[in-house]
């Protein structure tokens, strides 16, 4: 009887657990609006300006949740989205989640599987004022950082909506970004053509929410958004880095020691291999440092060049005036050679010398002297 009442009680037990199991699906499932709402909220909440999503789908057997066509809006006088993807796809360890839905999450991280961002375009635009969206949005992002209490407290009203996997803690041994495209459309030379297109084929990013014990779902955002802009800052042609370190560095610089993650790398898909972005601050920091320095050796590189085009160019034109003046001389000294050579051929052709014969010859020379002059003076 005992081992029958042993079964009985695990029976029960299963039931339980099943049963509930089961009705959190159902919730979450009716709950799929609240979802986007809140995802949406968050969202905003991080970046300064406005989140939407397209949908939610929940896939109950696979415990899957991908949410669709997200779009983070640019500030006001952006032609433009700043950031748009089409899946935010993830899978939910069930027994982490169990754990953490009875423990409470903040003992126990959810941990998230096959976390994938797909098909994310990034639209980087400087006005005709020299201001860029991505600088206003990165700025709003290390503000929050940098006090996150405020945010921390924003997101707790929203335990009270009942929500749960809003406000737990996550965990995620790799988050990766595929097929990214960037545009740069700096003004007003984008008004005439189109912008300055780059592509990164993937982004890794590791062991987040390791350090400690996982990570609010508003910090999963923060690690995602200053990743990706970092990504988006190192594989960047040569030709646009300075500008875009300019743009971001500020407001990348403190984000290293308040993100819970491991490292982050990249590929280009341009032959190179896959490549380590580094630390957030201590690479923009110092590239942001060393601008200044940049700057000026290109403007001396560019003055220096400059300096060369003009030298070339003075003694091309001194060549050339000494050319033409050395033959307006010879030109004229051969004339002034014609007329004594007559001269010459005067004196010695002659046997007697007058007075009036010598005044003819002066004259002569004269005349043809001034003629020399006339001409080629």
């Amino acid at each position: 009887s005992a081992r029958c009442l042993c079964c009985c009680c695990w029976a029960s037990c299963t039931v339980i657990i099943i049963a509930l199991v089961l009705a959190f699906f159902v919730a979450e499932t009716a709950a799929d609006g609240l979802i986007k709402r809140l995802a949406g909220k968050v969202g905003t909440a991080v970046v300064g300006e406005n989140v939407t999503l397209g949908s939610v789908q929940l896939d109950i057997l696979q415990a899957r949740i991908q949410l669709s066509d997200i779009a983070v809006d640019s500030p006001p006088g952006y032609r433009q989205d700043f950031l748009s993807l089409s899946s935010f796809m993830f899978d939910v360890n069930p027994m982490s989640w169990l754990s953490s839905r009875f423990l409470g999450s903040a003992s126990v991280p959810i941990e998230l599987q096959s976390v994938g961002l797909h098909n994310l375009n990034v639209f980087l635009e400087q006005d005709s004022y020299s201001n860029w969206n991505v600088k206003t949005i990165a700025d709003h992002v290390s503000q929050k950082l940098a006090n996150p209490q405020p945010l921390a407290e924003h997101l707790e009203e929203d335990v009270g909506e009942g929500l749960h996997t809003m406000t737990g803690k996550y965990r995620a041994d790799k988050i990766v970004l595929s097929n990214i495209s960037i545009s740069v459309c700096v003004h007003p030379m984008c008004d005439a053509g189109l912008p300055v297109m780059y592509n990164v084929d993937k982004i890794f990013i590791s062991d987040v929410g390791k350090k400690g014990n996982g990570v609010f779902l508003y910090q999963l955002v923060e690690i995602l958004i200053e990743t990706l802009l970092m990504a988006v800052v190192k594989s960047a042609p040569a030709n646009l880095q300075l500008n875009l370190v300019n743009a971001v560095g500020a407001g990348l610089e403190i984000a290293a020691d308040k993100l819970d993650y491991g490292m982050v790398h990249f590929d280009s898909g341009n032959g190179n291999g896959i490549q380590e972005v580094g630390t957030i601050a201590g690479w923009v920091a110092g590239e942001a440092a060393a601008l200044p320095t940049k700057v000026a050796a290109l403007r001396a590189k560019l003055g220096l060049e400059a300096l060369k085009v003009n030298t070339a160019l003075t003694n091309k034109a001194i060549a050339t005036q000494t050319a033409i003046t050395n033959s307006e001389i010879g030109t004229q000294a051969r004339c002034f050679h014609v007329c004594l050579r007559k001269v010459d051929l005067r004196f010695t052709t002659t046997t007697t010398i007058t007075t009036t014969t010598t005044t003819t010859t002066t004259t002569t020379v004269f005349a043809c002297v001034f003629a020399c002059v006339f001409a080629y003076g």
